[in-house]
């Protein structure tokens, strides 16, 4: 059984909603795919092999295309 962030691999969509004009939010990605072209995959490498717990998450980059508002948000990883 593996463990997957649902976000990544498109089994949910974002629901958050901007706390400063309301409108809907965007995911950005995770947080990791920033730092350099080849952590994204370090870090599915690092989660498949090292049997990752439930309680960790996969860090998204959240912003609102209208106000520019950003956060970062923990997703749950979930088992497949």
């Amino acid at each position: 059984m593996g463990i997957i962030c649902p976000l990544c691999n498109g089994l949910e969509s974002l629901r958050e909603v901007c706390p400063e004009c309301g409108f809907n939010c965007l995911d950005q990605g995770p947080v990791s795919g920033f730092a350099d072209p080849y952590s994204p995959y370090e870090e599915a490498e690092l989660l498949s092999a090292d049997g990752a717990h439930p309680d960790r998450r996969c860090i998204h980059l959240v912003s609102c295309p209208r106000c520019g508002w950003d956060c970062r948000l923990p997703v749950g990883l979930v088992g497949v």
